[in-house]
């Protein structure tokens, strides 16, 4: 939490994988600086090195933000501006409300180096659009298009946000397209009559 606070106190909405993956690997001493400026309750976890709580703390805030970091190095090199010198930052949200967009086509595309992390963010990405576009802010829509293709659907595993897309989408101007090898891969997946 104390890493997020600064984050957010630091750079308001500003911030990515980069600034994430900085203080991913913090030191010890490091954390301590953070949680006493950023979120005191957090400084007794963090406050001897030689403690289990603290060494656990370490253990599992880079299990968990390991993936993360692997984003940070991916997009460290990535130029913080496009050469129009527009920001380079993107904004599910900001994108789904603007019919007027440019581009409505975004590829999403795992990789098999990094496969665990990319399904991880592309499943992450899919219920955030879908609690938007399922919400009542998302108006119906009868002119607008936006089609979202999920190649080898059984990669990213049962995602459940899938049966609220299927019910609200097509009001909203919202197509799915669902593509996989064999129709056995979703049944595994989605047994007849659970989610027919």
């Amino acid at each position: 939490v104390a890493i997020f606070m600064k984050l957010i106190n630091e750079n308001g909405a500003r911030w990515g994988w980069r600034d994430l993956g900085e203080l991913a690997y913090a030191s010890l001493d490091e954390l301590k600086k953070v949680a006493a400026e950023h979120y005191p309750p957090a400084l007794s976890a963090v406050a001897d090195a030689e403690s289990k709580t603290s060494q656990s703390i370490i253990i599992n805030l880079h299990a968990f933000l390991g993936p993360l970091y692997r984003f940070y190095l991916d997009w460290s090199d990535a130029k913080a501006t496009f050469s129009s010198g527009k920001q380079r930052a993107f904004s599910w949200i900001e994108w789904l409300n603007d019919d007027d967009h440019q581009d409505r086509t975004i590829v999403l595309q795992s990789n098999a180096k990094d496969k665990t992390a990319a399904v991880a963010l592309i499943r992450a990405m899919m219920e955030l659009q879908v609690a938007h576009i399922a919400s009542l802010e998302f108006s119906e829509s009868k002119t607008r298009s936006i089609c979202y293709v999920l190649d080898e659907l059984p990669q990213l595993g049962r995602l459940e946000c899938l049966t609220t897309v299927l019910e609200v989408a097509r009001s909203k101007g919202v197509m799915l397209m669902l593509a996989f090898q064999d129709i056995a891969q979703i049944r595994q997946i989605y047994p007849i009559g659970e989610d027919d």
